[in-house]
């Protein structure tokens, strides 16, 4: 069984033996509920040597050095993928290590709640921001599509392919003043244009 004031006063020494054997972020875990006293240290595995090259020396340092019966294990991100869903004691172990730099001398019930509802908090930031993301991402996604409708839309309106410049007031009124006869290739005048020609 682990003691709090034991671990805490080993705490460099043991953090400084696990990077020798190629272990980091040390977790004190619950094997199963709120343990007041446990025996479990997680541990993640950051070496080119094989986890069994190093499990047992490990192991018997940490027996002697904090004179208790202790449970090795290892964790990896791979193994958040092989969880079964039939035994949550697992996650529960995961989701309430206690990671030994930021252990306390107060119990370890009270501890192991305090990291639950830490990692719980922040699976939640993360799962809220991955959601905002993911929103973001599907906003620019359909203005991109909205924008092609669009151009598609606007290339296939016949008013839009004469341009700006011919649709404005000014542009329609020179229209309306002046025509050319397409046989003579002249400018053609209204009736009106006419008439005050002939009077002149």
């Amino acid at each position: 069984m682990l003691n709090v004031e034991k671990l805490i006063s080993c705490r460099n020494r043991i953090q400084e033996e696990a990077k020798k054997y190629g272990f980091v972020n040390v977790r004190i875990g619950a094997e199963e509920g709120l343990e007041e006293y446990p025996r479990e240290i997680i541990l993640n595995f950051n070496s080119n040597k094989s986890s069994k090259e190093s499990y047992f020396p490990f192991r018997e340092f940490l027996q002697q050095l904090l004179n208790a019966d202790i449970t090795l294990n290892f964790h990896s991100d791979l193994l958040e993928w092989l969880i079964d869903p039939g035994f949550p004691s697992i996650q529960y172990t995961l989701d309430s290590a206690i990671p030994l730099n930021e252990l306390t001398n107060e119990p370890f019930p009270d501890q192991f709640t305090r990291q639950m509802a830490k990692t719980r908090l922040v699976s939640k930031e993360v799962e809220e921001k991955s959601y905002k993301i993911e929103e973001k991402e599907e906003a620019v996604e359909g203005s991109k599509k909205r924008s092609f409708r669009q151009i598609v839309q606007d290339s296939r309106n016949p008013a839009l392919e004469k341009g700006a410049d011919d649709s404005s007031a000014e542009n329609k009124n020179k229209r309306k003043k002046c025509k050319v006869d397409p046989e003579t290739e002249r400018p053609k005048y209204s009736e009106d244009a006419r008439n005050l020609a002939d009077r002149g």
